[in-house]
């Protein structure tokens, strides 16, 4: 059963550049349509409990220059003040839950993100993880440091030192790379993993139909 996807949409900057479009044009059009478009397909349509979505890399946050960021920080501000006041989401019941190092995203960022968590905290059907200046590598030294003084006895029971705290069963990853590039590791350590072959802009409900189904036909052994 599918319970918990993560999205990682790579490519955004090299899709403007092949189409000769504006990226902060590109960056507040897949806000707008296809990052919104999935949580609606994932979690309305297809009522999964769980959906995490890469939105900005922790590396990205250190290492990207500063106008190519504004472009991203500017677009997704504006994307968590509209889904504050989505009555569709709020009737789905979708909890959005930010998790990443926030020390590193501007105020205007940060208090938009927290006004779209604190508006959505009470909702039970659904939850929605925004990873924002996140590192999966990161994540597992900061659950350790939480776990050393306590009587961890399997994997399972480490989950809770985690800030995601459910094995993800599906990724989706576009852009036409075969890399992790930071995604939560721990959490995907039997994922089921899909490389598409066009970048996140491109990236249609007809497609994530297709790439459910493949899922769906897979056999998945979890190691047996």
């Amino acid at each position: 059963m599918l319970n918990h996807v993560l999205i990682i949409p790579d490519g955004n900057r090299r899709y403007a550049e092949q189409k000769d479009i504006d990226p902060k044009v590109v960056y507040k059009w897949i806000s707008d349509n296809t990052t919104t478009e999935i949580i609606r397909f994932f979690l309305v349509q297809k009522k999964i409990k769980e959906l995490s979505i890469f939105a900005i890399s922790r590396n990205n946050v250190l290492n990207r220059k500063k106008e190519h960021l504004q472009d991203i920080y500017d677009a997704q501000t504006t994307l968590y003040e509209e889904w504050a006041k989505n009555k569709s989401f709020a009737k789905a019941g979708i909890k959005f839950n930010f998790i990443g190092d926030f020390s590193l995203i501007p105020s205007a960022y940060r208090k938009a993100a927290e006004k779209l968590q604190k508006e959505s905290m009470d909702r039970k059907n659904h939850l929605c993880n925004l990873l924002v200046a996140y590192d999966g590598q990161q994540e597992i030294i900061e659950a350790v440091k939480k776990a050393k003084n306590s009587l961890v006895a399997d994997s399972k029971q480490f989950f809770k030192f985690l800030q995601i705290r459910t094995p993800i069963d599906l990724v989706i990853r576009t852009g036409k790379e075969k890399r992790f590039s930071g995604c939560p590791l721990y959490q995907t350590s039997y994922s089921e993993f899909i490389f598409a072959d066009y970048h996140y802009p491109e990236l249609t409900i007809e497609k994530l139909e297709e790439i459910v189904r493949e899922y769906d036909n897979r056999n998945r052994r979890f190691g047996v």
